[in-house]
């Protein structure tokens, strides 16, 4: 697994620098280990590529909680982009019957 670290954290946004030449596909999965803020037990915090910045730093989002990471901890991209889902069809309009 390609492997970075954190670079800068601002809310659900985190910046992550990687190897150059390294950095992930905007999509990909990028994945944090980590202690819960909520239980304390050990587990993954998961984000999501959403720009590059340079050559080496990826922006990335997560809807979790980012309390307690640090600059420099451990990210793992994981190569696995987000599920795109297929839009839902839209039906065809029920037609008008005049009176």
């Amino acid at each position: 697994m390609n492997q970075g670290k954190i670079y800068q954290i601002d809310g659900p946004v985190i910046d992550v620098e990687f190897t150059e030449g390294q950095i992930p596909p905007i999509l990909n999965q990028l994945q944090i280990p980590r202690t819960s803020p909520s239980t304390g037990a050990q587990d993954d915090l998961i984000c999501v590529v959403t720009q590059h910045l340079g050559i080496k730093l990826a922006r990335s989002f997560t809807s979790g909680s980012t309390y307690g990471l640090k600059p420099g901890m451990i990210v793992y991209d994981t190569g696995i982009p987000v599920p795109i889902l297929d839009p839902i069809p839209i039906p065809e309009p029920i037609p008008i019957i005049q009176k």
